[in-house]
């Protein structure tokens, strides 16, 4: 079976250079996002490299859509970018709580149920889960102290 990636949050600033990472790659990627507007892709991709991402409109706490997706498109890795943002977080810290980390809950659920096909899950980690005082690049065995609710969730 050929690879098929799934890029959560694919219509953000790292899913559109992801995507096309991917397609540079020789790949066609799935993109999953809540959002409707592929501005960002469209600055990123020529409109041959456009047509062939498949854009799957939903959201990602909801496991059975994912799980969907991952059956529909015969998925077989994952990149998961969606999030919100810090001051997204801020503003609203159970939306921040409900998509960064039930929404990775959600998407590791439709995983393990297809655990045969999917081979993995490359996660998105920040340095908001350092604290600031931290030297950079902070180091991956060094200790986290995040400052903020999006660092928290990371």
């Amino acid at each position: 079976m050929p690879e098929r990636t799934l890029v959560t949050g694919a219509l953000g600033c790292l899913g559109a250079w992801t995507i096309k990472a991917l397609l540079d790659k020789g790949e066609e990627p799935v993109g999953y996002d809540l959002g409707g507007d592929d501005a960002r892709l469209r600055l990123v991709l020529a409109e041959d490299e456009l047509a062939r991402v498949t854009l799957v409109r939903g959201d990602v706490t909801d496991e059975a859509g994912l799980g969907s997706a991952l059956d529909e498109h015969e998925i077989t890795q994952i990149v998961h970018l969606a999030a919100l943002q810090v001051p997204s977080c801020r503003a609203d810290p159970a939306a921040g709580a409900r998509v960064n980390v039930l929404g990775t809950v959600a998407l590791l659920e439709a995983v393990r149920a297809r655990r045969q096909r999917v081979a993995g899950v490359a996660y998105a980690r920040s340095t908001a889960v350092y604290s600031g005082a931290d030297p950079s690049p902070a180091p991956e065995s060094g200790g986290t102290r995040p400052t903020t609710l999006y660092g928290v969730y990371k």
